[in-house]
Order: structure tokens, then sequence, then C-alpha cells
């Protein structure tokens, strides 16, 4: 069993900030749904993994009733009283948890449990980069706006940070000193107090930036991206008892849906919702009670609070709709052709990111075709001769007559790339240690010399034999004749806006770098992004043939040099 972990959400009071803002905020904490997607029960587990006990702290002026059940709510003024179960938890150690009530935060687990463990410090703030585990950016300015530098990082990360000047994202509090940190068993709101009082009582403060993501429940894109991203979670997992799906087919009963209407996708459904003919509900979206949806109308990736009406012919797209709209017909219109006001986390598999073709162009239509024809005729010429090259193999070094190397193919789509073994067994490895004698810039390795190569393997390389197999990724259709030389994803993320375009397409057995590039010292590299990124630009079947033919030159005359 878990341990569990008591947790204090302070929503805060901020001058200025009552408006529209506040109001969705108010809007997540009266909604069961809602809250349970930002807030969660008390039988989940908070951000550090432990199961925990939820304590809410919210301004005695907001007229709001928390609809999430079996959660302790606290009413305060310029201070949090602190209840007396807080303050025994004091003597069981561990953390207490006081997070930011305006914003969902999901930071990376094993950063977060790696911090808690090490960290000697009384007192831990923490704040995400606003990124996920996915591989992200971060630019370092000078005060004159300049870019000093920039940071890479490829998984959960940990910077330290100095002292925030409001309220972090997530506090974590030793269980010891809870009640040291208290006046009158009350809990300051004021940030510049509560960071005062720790340096009175000498309490080791520091503050890190973790991995992980957060969505201010104050905006609307905050909003639709949490609800975005826990809906689409739900839906390969089971449910906790603080969430229940609604599901289209099993309220139908208890709404009037009509027979004409469509409801797909992750949709949270409440009851007695009123959806009219034709209209159509796609998901992700959470439709309140006592909604009415009007005939024609279109609500996709939206939240509508309990007992909004949706025009008939209407869209609603990408918006929170509450009650309190001036004038929904207005609102729902306007929203049609608003873009999209979240988005998912970095990914190599987001196609917005590559360039696209038509369906009938020459890259997606034509192109295919000659590969097949292509990969077909060549494998046919070499099927004869694919024995005797697999005994020379076998022959000349144990180990399989085929290499397969894992690479990144279109859209960044793992594919396994076949070669002829031309290598030792343990190449990888040795790879390691003559990483020093690397003679080509960027993150491919080349030597002359190479001692991991075996007899028969340098005849294959040397006269491209050995590429003959890939022609099988291309009949399978995960390579192309030409395209992009194939790479592995360690090597694509080194440069993100070469990666991108250079995947926009099939790889290829040949390319525009290999017939153009120079092989001159530190050059490599950069002509190999040059000539990819050229190649995608200027795709066409011109170009296509261009390759082709200046490569069956080169092999013909190479395959004779040998000799």
């Amino acid at each position: 069993m878990r341990d569990r972990i008591s947790e204090l959400i302070i929503f805060h009071k901020r001058n200025g900030e009552e408006g529209k803002r506040n109001d969705l905020l108010k809007s997540v904490i009266s909604s069961k749904t809602l809250s349970a997607l930002a807030y969660g029960g008390s039988k989940i587990h908070s951000p550090s993994g432990h199961t925990r006990d939820v304590t809410m702290a919210i301004p005695e002026d907001w007229t709001v009733e928390p609809a999430l059940p079996d959660v302790d709510v606290l009413r305060y003024d310029s201070s949090v009283p602190i209840p007396e179960h807080l303050r025994a938890a004091s003597s069981a150690g561990g953390h207490i948890l006081i997070s930011n009530g305006i914003c969902h935060v999901s930071p990376d687990r094993n950063s977060l449990k790696t911090l808690l463990t090490t960290s000697s410090a009384d007192v831990i703030a923490i704040n995400t980069h606003g990124q996920s585990r996915s591989y992200h950016e971060s630019l370092s300015m000078t005060p004159d706006n300049r870019i000093a530098g920039f940071r890479r990082f490829y998984s959960g990360s940990i910077t330290p940070l100095p002292l925030p000047a409001a309220w972090p994202q997530l506090l974590f509090v030793k269980s010891r000193i809870l009640g040291k940190l208290l006046a009158n068993g009350q809990l300051t709101v004021c940030f510049k107090e509560f960071i005062e009082r720790c340096h009175l009582l000498s309490l080791n403060f520091q503050c890190f930036s973790i991995s992980g993501d957060m969505m201010d429940l104050r905006t609307e894109g905050g909003l639709l991206r949490l609800v975005t991203g826990r809906l689409n979670s739900y839906n390969s997992r089971p449910r906790n008892n603080s969430m229940h799906r609604y599901g289209y087919r099993a309220n139908r009963e208890k709404n009037a849906i009509s027979s004409s209407a469509k409801v797909f996708g992750e949709v949270l459904l409440g009851k007695n919702v009123t959806i009219a003919d034709k209209a159509i509900v796609a998901g992700p979206a959470i439709i309140g009670d006592n909604v009415a949806i009007g005939a024609s109308a279109v609500v996709r990736s939206a939240v509508l609070d309990p007992g909004v009406s949706v025009p008939r012919g209407s869209v609603v797209q990408n918006h929170v709709l509450t009650t309190a709209e001036s004038d929904i017909r207005q609102v729902a219109d306007d929203t049609a052709n608003s873009r999209m006001k979240f988005d998912n986390a970095d990914d190599c598999n987001d196609h917005g990111n590559f360039r696209q073709w038509p369906k009938f162009s020459y890259v997606r239509f034509g192109k295919r075709i000659f590969d097949i024809a292509a990969s077909a005729l060549v494998l046919t010429l070499f099927a004869p001769f694919f024995p005797l090259i697999a005994i020379a193999v076998k022959l000349n070094s144990p180990g399989p007559v085929f290499y397969k190397d894992r690479r990144q193919g279109m859209h960044g789509k793992d594919i396994n790339c076949f070669k002829f073994r031309s290598m030792v067994v343990s190449a990888d490895k040795i790879q390691d240690k003559l990483r020093g004698t690397n003679q080509v810039d960027g993150p491919q390795f080349k030597m002359e010399h190479d001692p991991r190569i075996t007899a028969v393997g340098r005849f294959l390389r040397e006269t491209y034999i050995d590429e003959v197999p890939q022609f099988i990724n291309v009949l399978l259709g995960q390579m192309s004749v030409v395209g992009p030389r194939p790479s592995p994803e360690r090597e694509n993320r080194l440069c993100p806006a070469w990666r991108d375009a250079r995947l926009s397409v099939r790889p290829g057995i040949t390319g525009l770098w290999q017939v153009r590039r120079t092989r001159l010292p530190g050059r490599d590299f950069q002509e190999w992004i040059l000539y990819d990124t050229k190649y995608v630009r200027n795709l066409s079947w011109r170009l296509d043939m261009r390759i082709s033919w200046d490569t069956a030159k080169k092999l013909v005359s190479t395959f004779f040099d040998q000799f």
C-alpha cells in the first residue's frame, strides 16, 4: 500500500483578476467532472505518486461550492486556518504538499521522486518547464534580449532556480516543521511573508524546475488542454472512483439524444442532456447537466457548463461555454473559425510539423509506383547471388548474415533497416572505444581502416552490395529508392528543425547528399543537413531521376575499380 500524503490546495485571491479568468476557475471548482479532472479525489494519487488526503482553501468572498466529494473545505480571508488533521500529520513524517489551485500540474514522476528522496531541504518549491517527457529546448536570454545559449532536454530533468516571487505550483514542506510556519494555527497566503518566516526559522528553502506540464485553469486554453489530455489518457486505462466516464450509449436512456445526432470520441455527458436532430458532438468534450444542443449544431473540443443552450446551427469549437456569456449565439458563431487554443507536447509523430503533399502528387503516388517497380527489379536480379553472399559473410566471421539496425522512417516511425552484415558482431561496443578517432563531424562515425569491418564486409561496402537488402524495406513501403539517409533517433534529435524536414518523406537508399557530398574535413555534417533539406524542398520526379542516374554511374565506376 502506498504512503498517504496530505495536500492543501490554496486558491489565491488576486486583485484585478475577478473577471472571466476567475469565473472559469470557479466553474472548475463547482463542476464535479471538471474538478475531478483537475484536482482528483482523496482516493487518487498526488503528483509524487502517493495516495493523498485533500483539503481546499477557498477565499471566503467566493460564492462557489466545491463539487468534489471527500474533500475538506476551508474558507479564509488573509490567512488559512490549518485544521487539526493537517497539524497532526507533523508527527507522521514525510511532506505536506501545498499546491496552487489555479493550475493543474503533471510533473515527471521520476524526477519528482528523485528530488524528494535526495534533497535535504525543509521546504522545496517546484515549478515545471511547461514541457512533458518529450524533447524540448530552453533558451537563455541576456538583459538586452540577445540569445545567450540554449539547453536541450531529452528526458526528465531537475534544474535549481532562485526563490520565486510568488507561490510556486507545488510546495513540499517537511511535516515536522509545518507547525513552526503557522501563526496562531494559521498559514499566511502572502508568499513574501512565508519566505520571511522561513528565513527567521533558518529553514533550508530550495527551489527547482523539473520536467512536466502545467495547465492554467483560469484560461480556456489551459482548461481545454487539461480536458484533452485527461480524457485521452482515460481511454487506455481503468477509471478511478472519482472520475466516471459517461458513455454516449450508456446514457442514451437518461438523455434526449436524437437518432440522427452523432456523438463520438471521448465525450463526458451529464444528466438531462438534449441533443437535437443532426447535431454533432465530437470529443474530447464535456457536456454538463441540463445542456441543450440545438439541431444541426456542432460541438467539438469544448466544455459546456450545466444549463447552457447551444442555438440551432451554431458551432462551438475549442471554447469553454458558460452561462455567464453575454451572447451565447455570438460566442458560438465566433468559435467556428477559431484556431486551436491548445496543442499536444512536442512529439516526433505530430504530422503537423512535416511537409505535406496532395494525395495524387508525384511524392505520394508516382514515387511509390517507381519504388515498387525498382525494388522488385533489383531484388529479382540479385536473388541468385544472395546465397553466395550469405555463405561468404558466414565463412568470414561468426554472426548473422543480415544486419538489422533501428532507424527512423517517415514521420519518425521506427523501422528495421536491413543490410548484409559487413562488421563484426560487437561493432557497436567497439565504436564507443573508437569515438576519439572519428574523422567526420556531427553525430556520424567514420574512420579509415575501421577495425570493425571484415574482409568480405569491406568488399561489400566498397561496391555498395551491402545495401541491396534495403530494397526489401523499399518494397515494404518503409523506405524509398531516393530520399534522405535513414538515421537513428539519437542522430535526428540533435537537430530538430532539420529532423522535421527530412522525416517528411521516406528515407532513401541513395539521395542528394550521397551524390553531392565532398567529404571535406569539418563539412560532412553541414553538407548532410544542406542536401537533405534541399532535397525535401525541391522534391520532384526530375530530381529523383537525376539522383538515380548519378548513383548508377557512381556504382558502375566504383564496382569496376575493385578489379
